[in-house]
């Protein structure tokens, strides 16, 4: 027995995946017409999905798939991806639409090292990057004084990040 090839929940053994990106001024009229939805099938599905993900948000440079039956280019699911953690499906068949979210790993990390220049040049040079610099800064703007740092001084900082598909997403719990 073959066994069963899941994506996006989805049991796609006798499916054709097609991934793609949406382009400037798409919409999913201009996404799905290649697929041969008819226009009342997406009309349908803009009107009944409004409450779960409002069609109009698709947005410029999100990531879309396709699955087609292997024997058609009729789309019989179209999944989108609003952001790196949530999609959302719609099942063209029924005209059904549900969101979802992908497994969060949530990893620890502890960077620390000695400021040589400053602690900003030295926290990226640890792989920190400038929206973590900026809440490490914001939780301890009134505890430490950042401007009598100096060269030699010791910093270290522990943090989860929240992984998704085997790329950070997102961090939390700044300590």
């Amino acid at each position: 027995p073959v066994e069963d090839k899941m994506l996006f929940g989805i049991n796609v053994n006798e499916l054709d995946i097609i991934e793609g990106v949406v382009e400037k001024n798409q919409t999913l009229s201009t996404i799905l017409g290649p697929f041969n939805v008819p226009y009342q099938i997406i009309d349908e599905i803009a009107k009944k999905s409004k409450e779960i993900f409002d069609v109009k948000h698709i947005a410029f440079n999100r990531k879309y798939t396709v699955l087609t039956p292997k024997d058609s280019s009729k789309a019989q699911f179209f999944i989108y991806e609003p952001n790196q953690v949530e999609y959302v499906v719609f099942k063209l068949d029924d005209v059904d639409i549900y969101k979802e979210a992908k497994p969060v790993e949530i990893k620890k990390r502890e960077v620390g090292g000695t400021i040589t220049s400053s602690l900003y040049v030295n926290m990226v040079q640890q792989g920190i990057g400038p929206d973590l610099i900026d809440q490490f800064a914001d939780l301890y703007g009134w505890t430490v004084d950042f401007q009598r740092l100096q060269e030699g001084d010791k910093f270290k900082v522990v943090f989860n990040e929240k992984w998704v598909d085997g790329n950070v997403v997102g961090v939390e719990g700044i300590e």
